[in-house]
């Protein structure tokens, strides 16, 4: 799928059909970091410097885009979605989630394979699951990784519940402190 969007969209010019869509409609969308194409879900319309608020719907990311990097063909519809919101029912110390701790959460979890289980499910707010990483995390004995973020690293602490799915509020830190 990732490769056909890529294929399809490349080099792709915006058209005035590209212009055609509203909060809800789902379209392909340029990732900033990487430059590739991805499904998406328009979540907020444009605002002053002409970019719409999108979720990656495949992956769980809200990012500002620029119109120019929207498509509304929509290939591969029939495919689910592939992200589920979830939370470990992490706080950071200090309430406040860093772009640094941000970034070390996704170094530690992205493109690795974990098994989840489901601890609490709630009508309101995102199953509270624990996140186990095959193998050990950064070879301190441990493979849960809440507790890590909890016990080893102590940069966060548990919440008695789930919370809310905060993976674009964040505060950006550029201090070379710790996690």
């Amino acid at each position: 799928m990732q490769k056909a969007h890529n294929l399809k969209f490349k080099d792709s010019q915006l058209t005035d059909k590209d212009l055609s869509w509203d909060i809800g409609y789902y379209v392909v969308a340029k990732f900033h970091l990487d430059k590739m194409w991805y499904r998406a879900k328009i979540l907020d319309s444009k605002n002053d410097n002409g970019e719409v608020q999108v979720e990656f719907i495949d992956y769980g990311n809200v990012e500002l885009v620029s119109v120019e990097d929207i498509r509304t063909d929509f290939p591969f519809m029939n495919i689910p979605v592939q992200c589920y919101k979830c939370s470990l029912g992490l706080v950071p110390v200090g309430g406040v989630w860093t772009e640094r701790l941000l970034l070390f959460f996704h170094e530690m979890c992205v493109m690795k394979n974990h098994d989840v289980t489901i601890l609490e499910e709630s009508d309101d707010s995102p199953p509270l699951v624990k996140l186990i990483q095959e193998g050990e995390i950064s070879n301190v004995g441990i493979s849960n990784v809440g507790d890590f973020f909890v016990n080893n690293l102590k940069v966060c602490v548990y919440t008695n519940s789930s919370v809310p799915h905060m993976v674009h509020e964040y505060e950006s830190s550029s201090s070379s402190s710790d996690i």
